[in-house]
């Protein structure tokens, strides 16, 4: 997947247990693996609902990414994770940020578990649990994902 510059992983914490994890994994870079980087070109990753990537991994993961000589750095790296702030990310990456690098996170902790309800208005303005946009989080309503900045 050599072409892949934008990705966007979404998907409920109920759902999307271990996979962010696991998916990261496989996306850092890792100088004994005979078969190079997964995604050499990505210059875009956006992640929304994992609960289970800790801000440690994703330090890890953005310094492998910056400092591998075989791939671009990332240009964005954004998400909305479902669990409480760990630490002073922003801080351990900023020297990152200052390269160039855009760099958002959202933190929601996890909230009481309900009983899922399917509606042919669920996810339009009709719906009557429509919520309005947060900030920082726009990026979540874009129509087409693949569409360059």
């Amino acid at each position: 997947m050599t072409g892949l510059i934008h990705l966007r992983l979404v998907g409920s914490p109920a759902f999307l247990p271990e996979v962010a994890q696991d998916f990261l994994a496989c996306l850092t870079p890792n100088h004994e693996d005979p078969n190079g980087v997964l995604c050499p070109n990505l210059e875009v990753l956006e992640l929304a609902g994992s609960s289970t990537v800790s801000d440690e991994y994703i330090v890890q993961f953005l310094r492998a990414r910056a400092a591998h000589p075989d791939t671009v750095s990332l240009r964005k790296f954004r998400a909305v994770l479902a669990r409480a702030k760990q630490g002073d990310l922003g801080g351990e990456v900023a020297d990152l940020v200052r390269a160039g690098l855009e760099l958002v996170l959202v933190y929601r902790p996890a909230q009481t578990a309900h009983r899922l309800k399917c509606s042919p208005l669920e996810g339009t303005e009709r719906d009557s649990n429509f919520v309005n946009v947060k900030k920082e989080e726009e990026w979540l309503q874009e129509a087409d994902p693949m569409r360059l900045d």
